[in-house]
């Protein structure tokens, strides 16, 4: 859950840690957001996961150096592939399995791939 947020929403954006973080920034939100569809698709999969979780996900991300950057900005940065198929690719598959909708997942999906296309 935290990977499919954190990462993607740090290639995504270009972010860092910090700028995902942000209280109010859409950033935050899209970070929060694919954590909540990632969660409830778990759930579907007979994962507990809860908001609980999440809230401890997000309090860790807080703690880190703000001008970090997880693995797929980093690959971002380098123009180099990035997981988003186990990432977003993953959480599509079993959304549609159970029928769960899952924007934020369904965007950063493309918009990953149309950055990694254009390099």
């Amino acid at each position: 859950m935290l990977n499919d947020g954190i990462n993607q929403t740090c290639m995504a954006y270009g972010g860092t840690y910090g700028s995902a973080t942000e209280p109010g920034s859409e950033q935050r939100r899209c970070f929060v957001s694919a954590m909540r569809e990632t969660l409830a698709v778990a759930n579907a999969e007979g994962i507990e996961l809860t908001e609980a979780d999440l809230t401890q996900m997000v309090r860790l991300i807080k703690g880190l150096d703000p001008a970090g950057m997880p693995s797929m900005a980093q690959n971002r940065v380098a123009q180099r592939r990035t997981e988003v198929e186990e990432f977003a690719g993953t959480i599509c598959r079993l959304a549609a399995k159970h029928g769960i909708q899952v924007p934020q997942n369904e965007w950063l999906y493309s918009r990953i791939r149309e950055i990694e296309g254009s390099w």
